[in-house]
């Protein structure tokens, strides 16, 4: 059912690439008339699927206050993909830009046709399966390659953007970059929850505009200058988006003065890339998170951080390791999981898969996954991810794949760094035996 009456107007200002900003009156103008269109819909469910963009970040805050249920799908997503999320979350209508991917449904031109977007008509019949209470759908990748639908309510979202404010100290003068598509539940927690929360301004170029290539690549030097240009002061990055973002900053010579935090997560993230960062003026802090708890868990700080951690537990989760040394939450979890035969909702808690450990100061380790634990003919047990981070430590060492299940000792296949031969990938992995 929609939800009554106006929520408190904030500060919260939306910038599009050229730099035009709307906030305010406005603002809630624009978010009344495209409630009234998503209510018109009759539809419970609604799937989106469209790049960045101020009239998107629009789309979410509509859908909210109407208290619909949103799945919003990446721009990456093909044909199949979108058809087996929509089929999945049994939704009544796909909204997707001009041109878009879609899957066979009578597409109608209103109410959207204003800004872009066309209504595609579902054939999939409605699930009164789904809870009421869920308000958004994100797809992340299950470990056997399917993606599976994570339900989440409303409140999972307000507590998660509520916690990373706090840990970042988010204030009204804050200046968020939306770079990840607004479909990836941590950038969409950041820009458009975190940041109305606190009245910030959340700047919403295309994702071209920040320097996404057709073929899923970065262009370092477009990400450089569209930070030179709209002067954010939070970013959220992939590892791999932060080290594209050092090497160019390097090779260019250049400062990017207006970042005061940029969270880090999605993967690993070697401390090597995090010093150099930090050389560079980039202040770069690495983060844990899972879509089962509306994205973040822990995080490092300016003011509590330790390289080589993911960071200390935020204040809406509890974090304890089970005794065979798997990181288990609770507190901010999700509602359950919808597949293909219907919705199964969540216990208590959540058993992340992930092995880690917290020192006496708070920091959490995660030092690799459960399920791929190599057993040594020694009877050891290894999580190649602990061991593939400590060589990816050592500067030489670009990447490393560990492997040696009932063997007597591990094997790596190693990608050296640019500009080190055989013997400094010699004394680095010396270096990181004696760490092990």
């Amino acid at each position: 059912m929609p939800h009554s009456g106006r929520p408190a107007p904030t500060s919260w200002s939306l910038e599009s690439s050229d730099g035009r900003s709307i906030c305010g009156a406005a603002l809630d103008q624009k978010i009344d008339l495209c409630r009234a269109r998503l209510e018109s819909l009759g539809a419970r469910r609604i799937a989106f699927l469209t790049d960045n963009r101020v009239d998107a970040a629009i789309l979410f805050e509509s859908a909210r206050q109407s208290g619909l249920c949103l799945v919003p799908l990446p721009p990456y997503f093909t044909e199949d993909q979108v058809r087996h999320a929509t089929h999945t979350t049994r939704c009544e209508v796909l909204i997707t830009e001009w041109g878009g991917t879609s899957p066979r449904g009578n597409a109608l031109d209103q109410p959207f046709k204003d800004v872009g977007y066309t209504v595609h008509r579902l054939p999939g019949p409605d699930c009164d399966a789904i809870p009421r209470d869920v308000t958004r759908i994100t797809f992340t990748s299950g470990s056997t390659g399917t993606p599976k639908g994570i339900a989440l309510r409303e409140e999972n979202l307000a507590r998660a953007a509520a916690g990373l404010a706090e840990a970042v100290d988010a204030r009204p003068e804050d200046r968020h970059l939306a770079v990840l598509p607004l479909a990836l539940l941590l950038e969409e927690v950041v820009a458009l929850h975190a940041a109305r929360q606190v009245g910030a301004t959340v700047i919403i170029p295309s994702l071209r505009e920040v320097g996404f290539t057709a073929s899923g690549g970065i262009d370092g030097g477009v990400l450089v200058r569209a930070i030179q240009l709209h002067c954010p002061t939070i970013l959220v990055l992939t590892p791999a988006l932060l080290a594209e973002l050092v090497a160019t900053t390097w090779d260019l010579r250049t400062d990017l003065p207006s970042l005061r935090f940029v969270a880090v997560g999605g993967a690993p993230v070697p401390v090597p890339l995090l010093d150099e960062a930090h050389r560079l003026g980039i202040p770069a802090y690495e983060g844990y998170g899972l879509s089962e708890a509306a994205s973040c868990i822990t995080l490092n700080t300016p003011r509590q951080n330790r390289p080589g951690t993911v960071g200390r537990v935020m204040s809406q989760v509890t974090v304890q390791i089970a005794p065979d040394g798997e990181i288990c939450v609770e507190g901010n979890i999700l509602a359950g999981i919808v597949d293909e035969k219907g919705f199964h909702r969540a216990s208590l808690g959540i058993a992340t898969g992930d092995l880690g450990t917290i020192d006496a100061d708070g920091f959490v380790s995660v030092i690799g996954r459960k399920k791929n634990l190599i057993i040594t003919s020694h009877g050891r047990n290894v999580s190649p991810e602990w061991v593939e981070r400590s060589l990816e430590n050592e500067p030489a060492i670009e990447r490393a794949f560990v492997f040696g299940d009932n063997d007597a000792s591990l094997t790596a296949v190693i990608e050296p760094a640019p500009g080190h031969d055989a013997s400094s990938i010699s004394a680095a992995l010396e270096a990181a035996g004696k760490a092990l």
